[in-house]
């Protein structure tokens, strides 16, 4: 969402977004205005994106425009774990 992050990242394959968590949580969080909290954000959205790297295959396009928690200590150790190339954009 922030930076043109999201449109980039749809362009170059599936986002976290698209998986069926995400999209539940990107609906609160945007079409809602639902604030979670950032224990729940964290925790929920880490669970859809350890999921969604776990299931990860080939080469993983990464848009990242600011490398939070959820990138730093869920998805980016996972796909190292998995021996997953990444490519930032």
């Amino acid at each position: 969402f922030n930076q043109g992050a999201k449109a980039i990242a749809e362009q170059r394959g599936m986002t976290v977004g698209q998986t069926p968590i995400g999209s539940v949580i990107e609906a609160l969080q945007y079409t809602y205005n639902i604030r979670l909290p950032d224990v729940a954000w964290e925790g929920i959205w880490g669970a859809a994106s350890a999921t969604y790297v776990g299931n990860a295959t080939g080469v993983v396009n990464a848009v990242i425009r600011n490398s939070g928690f959820v990138w730093t200590h869920i998805e980016e150790p996972i796909l190292n774990w998995r021996n997953i190339p990444i490519i930032p954009h």
